[in-house]
């Protein structure tokens, strides 16, 4: 495998409950915005790793994220069949496009904000003005689902792929379905072009990703290495670099001139389904299904931190626990720990218990027998050895200290 610069991990990102299915910067890369399938957004600060503002409102997962090109939209497509635009800055949500009959599975604005696409499970696209809230035009010529979209760069061209397998190619401005990009052997899950517009990227079911010349049709290479489902792809601000996050867990870089795989990233717990990167190529978000985002740089980090080895023994002080860093859990069976969020440094970490006759919150006690799991950057992922009342099963990401 071919040389590349060491991705390290910057930090992880907690929070949100339930699989996190996007990602998306924001054009400044002073905001990071992640989508789940607990219905919640979560906007977050990725220099400092706080969640700076939570935006609810769809009332099903939320599958896609895009910011428009001024960074003042951030638009987000749901289980719950609708796209809802806000505002950023605020959290305010300004409309709620309705018109599709499934999940929308994705989102993309064109290159100069005018256009908004959405992707659907009812297998069509639509255009939209998100200025007024129009739906301007519906794209149809899918026989199953529609996974992705992405404008080209200069914004004459919108990519669509399905779960016929195929990727389609669109003229945004007639409607017209421009050329049908075959090759898959299964569900096309992800489409990327790069920042030159002269290649397409798409990721499938079938474990391979392939780079496509969109002027012409033509499959120009197959990427292979990843042993499962490829959910993502990005390609890096200078074209470079193309990322792909799969099911196996992992995230690939590749060199899209070459078509080797440059680095293997490894990190996750579950599946990886959304990677992204910062408007600088030095940084790189993913995240999966084990809801963590996580935050890769191939800069050198600015403080080494101590090594910490997976089974050796962790210590938590005592620390009170006010109700208020909790968050609701219902009951569970059989009965488990489990944990509020990874907190920041010098916060305060404590577990939540599913049964309502049992206190709301308990601290862990000073000396409690903790073992670490993993170690990475900024956190270690801890389980309990002997936890509060017999109960033992129970995992916490904290700070080192």
């Amino acid at each position: 495998m071919p040389t590349q610069p060491e991705w390290t991990l910057l930090r992880t990102l907690a929070g949100h409950r339930l699989w996190v299915k996007a990602v998306a910067f924001s054009p400044d890369g002073k905001l990071l915005a992640s989508g789940s399938d607990d219905t919640i957004i979560r906007l977050w600060d990725p220099a400092s790793g706080d969640c700076l503002r939570t935006l609810e409102g769809h009332s099903g997962d939320v599958h896609a994220v895009a910011f428009s090109p001024d960074g003042k939209l951030l638009a987000s497509g749901s289980a719950d069949k609708s796209i809802r635009l806000w505002n950023p800055a605020s959290g305010r949500c300004l409309r709620t496009l309705e018109g599709h009959s499934g999940d929308v599975h994705a989102v993309a604005f064109s290159p100069d904000g005018k256009l908004l696409a959405s992707g659907s499970a009812d297998k069509s696209i639509r255009l939209w003005d998100p200025a007024s809230g129009r739906c301007l035009r519906t794209l149809e010529g899918h026989s199953d689902l529609v996974t992705a979209v992405a404008f080209s760069p200069d914004g004459k061209l919108l990519a669509s792929g399905s779960a016929d397998k195929s990727i389609r190619l669109w003229n945004p401005a007639s409607g017209d379905c421009l050329r049908t990009l075959e090759g898959h052997s299964y569900e096309v899950e992800a489409v990327a072009f790069s920042p030159d517009g002269k290649l397409l990227a798409s990721g499938s079911h079938d474990k391979s990703i392939r780079l496509w010349d969109p002027a012409s049709g033509r499959c120009l290479r197959t990427l292979s290495g990843h042993g499962m489902t490829v959910q993502a792809v990005a390609f890096s601000p200078d074209g470079k670099l193309l990322a792909s996050g799969s099911w196996d867990h992992s995230i690939r870089l590749w060199d899209p001139a070459s078509g080797d795989c440059l680095r293997v990233i490894e990190g996750h717990s579950d599946w990886v389904t959304a990677v992204a990167f910062g408007p600088e190529e030095e940084l790189l978000a993913s995240a999966g299904t084990d809801r963590i985002i996580r935050l890769w740089t191939r800069r050198p980090a600015t403080e080494a931190l101590p090594e910490i080895e997976a089974g050796s023994p962790a210590q938590v002080p005592y620390q009170a626990a006010p109700p208020e860093t909790a968050s609701p859990a219902g009951p569970l069976s059989p009965p488990t720990w489990s944990p509020t969020h990874a907190v920041p440094a010098g916060g305060i970490p404590a577990w939540v218990s599913p049964d309502p006759s049992r206190p709301p919150v308990v601290s862990l006690a000073e000396g409690l027998d903790l073992v670490v799991e993993e170690s990475y950057g900024d956190w270690v992922l801890v389980r309990a050895v002997n936890g509060w009342g017999g109960w033992v099963d129970g995992r916490l990401l904290i700070p080192r200290r």
